[in-house]
């Protein structure tokens, strides 16, 4: 054949072919001496070609991550075999594919072994971010289709129970004892409905960041009371008993904070306990340090295991075991705890043992008080005879249950459901003794209409009745001139505390 000018490969330089490759190539005898290499290999080692031939104790050198690649010259001395393995190699700086070749002699014996390495990192690493996305969507996935059942489970049964005993109790053949007891799980199942719906909101608003804040003054003491009226009933119907412990000589004690919110993460800490015990004492407590104070919530229920607690305050989580049995309820209340402490500047953690209870404690700092005064004082006034009230609503069935309410009453009501017919009304009645605003109306909304009335009825009292629910809207309505806030589905009794301090009684 004839030779076309390139040299043969004996004629070539064997370093000089090895030399060719970017990948680092080495060949140790079997004292583990380098007796060959390449420029790549000096290179990442940031060693001269020259020092690093006749180098001993190479494994010593290279270093492996995966601790059965360390045995490579034992396993290739006792089955004498090509091989390939995948290393982290730190010397080198990175993953490599290395691809082992035993040099035998002429009789079989071994006399070396040959080593071709190829940087593998960028691949590792885009597998790593392939896991990553894949594990991110798994859970984003798991997380949608909890949120699904859930949502499902806990809307439909107390909507279940509402339509099932609103149908039974206007049967005529209902005894008044049975309509009672209907009644009483019609506002249970409203209670729990209203709650799953809160709780998704506000699992919303602390996921994208819109939860707002009102920091105010706030007096502990009086959280602690409205908890303890507000639990104490629920904890004797389960023969637990309820004991907050107050520290001597803190019988004030001022926080700088979230007063509605703190009230919050207690609830959903306290409905927690309430649910998972069945006996025993819940105690509610703190402990004052300098610049904070550390709130704890402790039960002596069922406990939580330690392959759970690290999963506690994930949303939808809740443990099921032997021995517990699913319990009724969105699994967000731990989640939206923790996050309200983060977001007020404090921290949350638990301990439990499985079968003696557990604790909840989170830490709260004083924060800086101000002179934060109140938007709207008190108005008292002498009670009215035959008050005329305005009641801006464009939702039939909340207009018939405001009426309602005052059946018995010697209240005059007016109606418009749209903010321009609130403002005319305003102007062409000076009778009108208060006015019910509801905020989101048809044209001009209840802002809007709230502002116009002030410019000409500076005192008629305004209270914003609304579905709205957030700081923001109650800040608003405030700010527009209304003299409260009220969210719908409004208590009875709250809205007429209210109306009482405008001279209006029920």
């Amino acid at each position: 054949m004839e030779n076309l000018g390139y040299p043969s490969l004996r004629e070539m330089d064997f370093d000089e072919i090895l030399n060719m490759s970017s990948d680092p190539i080495y060949v140790l005898d079997t004292e583990d001496k380098i007796i060959r290499a390449n420029q790549a290999l000096a290179q990442r080692l940031g060693i001269s070609l020259q020092k690093l031939i006749g180098l001993k104790c190479f494994w010593r050198i290279i270093q492996t991550a995966e601790p059965h690649s360390r045995d490579v010259k034992l396993n290739m001395r006792k089955d004498i075999r090509e091989f390939t393995t995948e290393m982290f190699i730190e010397q080198l700086g990175g993953w490599f594919s290395v691809t082992v070749k035993p040099l035998l002699n002429d009789d079989g014996s071994i006399k070396g072994s040959a080593y071709i390495t190829r940087d593998i990192t960028e691949n590792k690493r885009a597998q790593k971010a392939i896991l990553e996305a894949m594990e991110k969507a798994e859970s984003g996935s798991r997380i949608k289709t909890a949120f699904m059942n859930n949502i499902s489970h806990e809307v439909r049964t107390p909507l279940n129970g509402i339509l099932g005993f609103s149908n039974l109790i206007i049967q005529p053949d209902i005894s008044d004892e049975e309509k009672v007891q209907y009644t009483s799980f019609i506002k249970t199942s409203c209670s729990r409905l209203l709650g799953t719906i809160t709780n998704y909101m506000d699992i919303a608003l602390l996921a994208s960041g819109n939860m707002e804040v009102n920091w105010k003054s706030m007096d502990m003491i009086q959280v602690f009371q409205c908890l303890y009226e507000k639990f104490q009933p629920i904890c004797a119907e389960k023969n637990l008993e309820l004991v907050f412990d107050i520290p001597q000589g803190t019988e004030t004690m001022i926080l700088y904070s979230d007063a509605e919110l703190v009230q919050k993460i207690f609830q959903h800490l306290l409905e927690n306990a309430v649910k998972f015990s069945n006996q025993g004492r819940i105690t509610v407590g703190y402990l004052k340090y300098p610049g904070s104070c550390k709130f704890y919530v402790k039960d002596m229920g069922i406990g939580i295991s330690p392959g759970h607690r690290s999963l506690i305050f994930e949303k939808f989580y809740q443990e099921e075991s032997s021995v517990t049995m699913r319990s009724e309820g969105s699994g967000l209340g731990l989640s939206i705890a923790k996050g309200l402490v983060k977001l007020l500047g404090g921290k949350m953690s638990m301990d439990s043992m499985l079968g003696t209870g557990s604790i909840f404690f989170f830490t709260l700092p004083f924060g800086e008080r101000t002179n934060s005064h109140q938007a709207n004082e008190k108005v008292n006034i002498p009670k009215l005879e035959n008050p005329v009230i305005l009641v801006a609503e464009d939702d039939n069935t909340h207009l018939s249950l405001i009426k309602a309410l005052f059946r018995k009453t010697d209240t005059v009501f007016l109606t418009a459901n749209n903010g321009s017919d609130v403002v005319n009304l305003c102007r062409e009645h000076p009778e009108i003794s208060l006015v019910l605003m509801d905020i989101r109306m048809p044209g001009m909304d209840g802002l809007e209409a709230t502002r116009e009335i002030r410019s000409f009825r500076k005192d008629l009292p305004i209270i914003a009745l609304t579905a709205y629910t957030l700081h923001e809207d109650e800040r608003k309505a405030l700010e527009a001139g209304c003299n409260y806030y009220l969210s719908k589905p409004v208590a009875a009794d709250k809205l007429f505390e209210k109306l009482s301090q405008f001279g209006i009684g029920v």
